[in-house]
């Protein structure tokens, strides 16, 4: 059964939080350096943990970067920059957490060679879809890419909230790190795409513990 979108738009704004804490209120700022779907952690609430610290490391300060001598983290959800160049920042974080928002409203893993092609990512994917059927017809391409499982409910209200959080991972997954916005700011965006305040909070199934957003096969 698919995830509700009601407890994706509470996951992702849950987490953004999260790290959002650690870059900017903890003295000195946290990176994590592994964000992806399966360390976000979810209580029977739904609420968003932040999971596997280990690979963080602390900041000098918020906007420093560093170079590394190899790669930590995982496949899909390392930022180009790390890969092109091995520099990280907390500007890499969003990236990877971009890349779960893209997930959340697509429903599609961040890799999958039969979706998208050998070697190709979600990002890649869901800009290139934008991008080749967004000329001819934007409301068509923008369905291709959320999820239809969703989308095919009967009565679904989300879609300008899911537009919204894709806009949103498109943003934090630019390219040029300097493009994208502090994780303080991914938090008042997403709060922006709230269409329905406090309504339609519909009854869910909950986990009775922690459990990661996905399996390690990246299902949602």
């Amino acid at each position: 059964m698919a995830l509700p979108w009601p407890a994706r738009y509470k996951i992702a704004v849950g987490a953004a939080r999260a790290l959002s804490y650690m870059h900017h209120d903890c003295f000195p700022p946290i990176l994590h350096r592994d964000v992806k779907s399966s360390n976000i952690l979810l209580d029977a609430d739904f609420e968003a943990k932040i999971g596997d610290f280990g690979q963080s490391r602390l900041l000098q300060n918020l906007g420093a970067e560093y170079w590394v001598s190899g790669y930590v983290g995982s496949h899909g959800y390392i930022a180009p920059e790390y890969v092109e160049r091995l520099k990280v920042s907390e500007k890499s974080d969003i990236y990877s957490f971009g890349v779960v928002l893209l997930e959340l409203v697509s429903g599609k893993k961040a890799i999958d060679d039969v979706e998208f092609g050998e070697g190709a990512n979600i990002v890649g994917w869901i800009n290139q879809t934008l991008w080749k059927v967004g000329g001819a017809d934007k409301s068509e391409a923008e369905q291709r890419v959320l999820d239809r499982r969703i989308l095919d409910e009967v009565g679904c209200n989300f879609i300008q909230e899911m537009l919204g959080v894709l806009c949103v991972g498109l943003v934090c997954t630019n390219r040029i790190p300097s493009g994208r916005p502090s994780m303080r700011d991914v938090v008042g965006m997403l709060n922006m795409c709230r269409s329905t305040p406090n309504a339609d909070e519909e009854r869910i199934s909950t986990p009775s513990a922690l459990v990661p957003l996905s399996s390690s096969e990246g299902e949602i």
